[in-house]
């Protein structure tokens, strides 16, 4: 069947040049037409994920931006607000230890929400309806298999760095017995994948990254030559590098030129300024900063982030 922009490259004209569109051709042009935009999927929130820890800034905020408010009058617009609070929090005199309690606080949270993490387990990735009739090939001399839903860890990659994938399962089974770092095979929903462990973990049912899992026998590996191997020099501890402080200061329509800033002590020095917005989403006003990050005005948790122009809400 011809395009649409096809027919109507083909269609005649009358004496005036105008294009002559059978009435049958303007129905399929009008129906694609009122045909509705793909729905994206919403993200949805995991309630058990730990919630971000609250900056500095963002405490201090939620304590004093009434009175704020108030002092500026009814008239005053949020990023007036915004303003005030940018500079008042920028007069906070760190001497008289008023920015501390919030401070430490902020590190506080940040050691919660680190131990919070290490248990933390995501939600499974997206599921498929098991399929009865989903091709299970069984396992070839020389291997064990399948084990069903499950996956084995670690792509075999090529010379490209990219995983090496085949549709057909026998050719996965010829090119695994010459790879002597090949440990078995993956069924997932792109196609029989090379894994270099030995070792299958189990998947939920219908997963698509691990339908099924086949493992290669002791002694079918092809052995090749090895080259002697120079010693490897003991690997020395990285130390984890400490988490910068960050603290909020509002964005200005036209920035004024500002007197050079005094010396900073060490840890003053060590501050990053994030730039923080208003934005209005479906009628409420949430609080931007220069990563993309949404937090809430009133609990200052992170509700969100702007990705490409677009508000995805976490």
């Amino acid at each position: 069947m011809m395009s649409i922009v096809t027919q109507l490259s083909n269609l005649p004209t009358d004496d005036d040049g105008m294009v002559l569109v059978p009435p049958e051709l303007i129905e399929s042009i009008l129906s694609l037409l009122s045909k509705p935009p793909a729905r994206k999927t919403k993200k949805t929130k995991d309630p058990l994920a730990p919630k971000r820890p609250m900056n500095p800034y963002m405490r201090w905020l939620g304590d004093n931006r009434s009175s704020i408010k108030d002092s500026l009058g009814a008239d005053a617009k949020p990023k007036d607000v915004l303003r005030e609070a940018g500079n008042q929090w920028k007069l906070v005199d760190v001497d008289t230890n008023t920015k501390k309690p919030f401070e430490e606080a902020y590190e506080a949270d940040k050691i919660r929400y680190a131990e919070e993490m290490e248990s933390y387990s995501p939600p499974p990735t997206p599921t498929v309806d098991f399929d009865d009739t989903m091709e299970i090939p069984e396992a070839p001399d020389g291997w064990n298999g399948p084990m069903v839903w499950t996956f084995i860890g670690k792509c075999v990659k090529g010379d490209d760095g990219k995983a090496i994938k085949f549709q057909d399962f026998e050719e996965a089974i010829s090119k695994a017995n010459d790879i002597e770092e090949c440990g078995g095979i993956t069924k997932t929903s792109t196609g029989y994948s090379l894994r270099k462990e030995k070792k299958t973990k189990s998947n939920p049912v219908g997963s698509r990254s691990g339908m099924a899992s086949w493992t290669k026998k002791s002694g079918t590996t092809v052995e090749k030559p090895k080259e002697a191997e120079k010693p490897k020099e003991a690997e020395k501890p990285k130390e984890a590098e400490k988490p910068k402080k960050k603290s909020f200061k509002p964005k200005e329509p036209e920035p004024e030129p500002e007197p050079e800033p005094e010396s900073e002590s060490e840890e003053e020095s060590d501050e990053e300024e994030v730039g923080v917005e208003e934005v209005k989403i479906n009628g409420k006003m949430y609080y931007k900063d220069d990563d993309g990050l949404v937090y809430d005005p009133d609990s200052g948790e992170v509700v969100g982030k702007y990705e490409d122009g677009k508000f995805v809400e976490n």
